[in-house]
């Protein structure tokens, strides 16, 4: 695993937007210390500083937050990237897929401190099953 002292995100200023770094908690949820602009414009609210288990609390059983907990907790697990498609939850986007990859970091030792996520989104072509 990379350290995160190794990432600059400078050198990734053209998906910076698309770009999230979150951190295990001990109690097994992530707290969200950086989320991109062009997040907050998907998700429709600003997440920075919320833990995982905080963000969807309107859909189904918490779907989403219980997705992307699954998704970070596998990383950190793995000690290696994950990476993941998946529908939107809402009605309002069902048209979008969403492509996600959480990348685990440590953050001056040897296990993940930190992941960096990026997500991406391309549109359901006509006739697939939403």
């Amino acid at each position: 695993m990379p350290d995160r002292a190794d990432i600059n995100l400078a050198d990734l200023s053209d998906i910076a937007p698309n770009l999230a770094i979150t951190e295990p908690l001990e109690d097994g949820d992530f707290r969200i210390r950086l989320f991109g602009s062009a997040l907050t414009q998907m998700t429709g609210e600003e997440r920075t500083g919320m833990k995982v288990s905080e963000i969807g609390r309107s859909s189904p059983e918490n779907a989403i937050s219980r997705r992307w907990s699954a998704i970070q907790k596998a990383a950190v697990s793995r000690g290696a990237p994950v990476f993941a498609v998946t529908k939107a939850s809402s009605a309002e986007r069902d048209h979008l897929i969403y492509h996600a990859v959480c990348l685990p970091l440590t953050h001056g030792g040897s296990e993940a401190g930190q992941i960096l996520g990026a997500l991406f989104t391309t549109y359901r072509q006509t006739g697939e099953p939403s």
